[in-house]
């Protein structure tokens, strides 16, 4: 793994309690992984699909349109 550029303990992959196990989350049958401070999180279309679509509303079609938030509120 250190040929390939690994750069950390290689001990340190079965510890699910720090980088970088920890940052892996589970999206209800989809995995998913934190890549920022303040908790951004990056997955596939589908795996949060049926919530995108839940939180759609009348005159507010997110996955036709797509959304900002504009704080992390």
């Amino acid at each position: 793994m250190r040929a390939d550029g690994l750069q950390i303990d290689p001990a340190q992959l079965g510890r699910l309690d720090a980088d970088p196990l920890n940052a892996i989350v589970s999206l209800g049958g989809c995995s998913a992984s934190f890549v920022s401070p303040q908790g951004l999180v990056a997955t596939n279309h589908h795996c949060v699909l049926e919530s995108i679509q839940y939180h759609s509303k009348e005159g507010q079609d997110y996955l036709t349109d797509g959304f900002l938030a504009k704080s992390p509120g």
